[in-house]
């Protein structure tokens, strides 16, 4: 019984590394083609029970970092990238309307202008509203600490 477990959390861990892996070659290859500055990639075939955010990833050697986004229905989502002194803000997207999917944010390590920003601490900041029948609304805010190299 303790061997199971063991070995599954073993499968989750090499999974976990494995799907980071995966996003840091896509992600190395959209940066050599491209001069946007982030990417958004979405999945409606997993839809979540509810929001949340995964810590962020990151590539030693590569200006590209990324985060997962769980949406568990159409919402109004905002992204923001504020560096560790909080002087500095960029704004990936803002109030765009997703679906309830599992949403892949990248961040190319560029400001709105597509000029490579300083290496540092950043935050990545993810805002989003549901709206239900009803006028009930579900306001959710959640951050993920960025580290470029």
């Amino acid at each position: 019984m303790v061997q199971d477990i063991i070995k599954k959390q073993n499968e989750m861990k090499t999974l976990k590394l494995f799907s980071t892996l995966l996003l840091i070659m896509v992600c190395s290859k959209l940066f050599s083609q491209t001069d946007a500055y982030y990417s958004l990639e979405f999945n409606a075939n997993f839809i979540p029970t509810g929001f949340s955010i995964s810590p962020g990833a990151l590539h030693p050697f590569s200006p590209i970092l990324g985060t997962t986004l769980a949406i568990p229905d159409s919402s109004i989502v905002s992204c923001y990238i504020i560096n560790a002194d909080m002087k500095d803000s960029i704004i990936l997207f803002e109030n765009n309307v997703f679906p309830g999917c599992i949403c892949q944010i990248v961040w190319f390590g560029k400001d709105e202008n597509k000029v490579i920003v300083n290496s540092g601490l950043y935050k990545l900041i993810v805002e989003a509203t549901l709206k239900r029948r009803g006028n009930l609304e579900i306001y959710f805010k959640a951050e993920t600490k960025l580290l470029k190299p």
